[in-house]
Formats: structure tokens, sequence, C-alpha cells
């Protein structure tokens, strides 16, 4: 698979794409392997329920804040604020 291919199946559908492309170097003599870790979604759910913390705003506790604690790679408030539901 190269850097822009789409990968597509059952499962996944992804394409890897080059942080900076313009700068990349394909070295014959090293690996050139890149590797990825795919993590179950019951893992990733647990591990980001352990980092939420759901707090009330006011005393009726009719709103509600929710706020991440520790290091999450990427962006935990789109985790929090997406809408996507699994199929």
């Amino acid at each position: 698979m190269k850097f822009g291919e789409h990968f597509r199946t059952d499962y996944f559908d992804f394409s890897i794409e080059h942080r900076n492309p313009d700068s990349y170097v394909h070295r014959t003599k090293l690996s050139n392997k890149y590797y990825f870790i795919i993590n179950s979604l019951n893992g990733l759910t647990n591990q980001y329920r352990g980092k939420l913390v759901i707090e009330p705003n006011d005393k009726k506790g009719s709103i509600l804040t929710l706020s991440t604690t520790g290091y999450a790679p990427g962006d935990p408030e789109a985790v929090l604020m997406s809408d996507s539901q699994p199929e």
C-alpha cells in the first residue's frame, strides 16, 4: 500500500496520508515499513470512558459539562462532540 492509496474492506475504509509529502525521501536501504494498531471499539470506549469526567453545570443538573483527563491522542473534543453512531 502506498501513501494516498485507498484501502477498503468490509470492516475498514481508509487511506494513509503522509504528514509532510514534500519532504518525504524513500530510502532503499531502510525498510520503509510503517505499522499501526487497530484497536477494538470496546477497548477504545473503555479507555475514553475512564478519562471522561461528567459534572453538573447547575444546581438542577439539567446541564452537564463533559471533559476528559490525561493525554488523548488526536482531538478529544471531536470524540465528545461526534454524532456518529456505530452501525
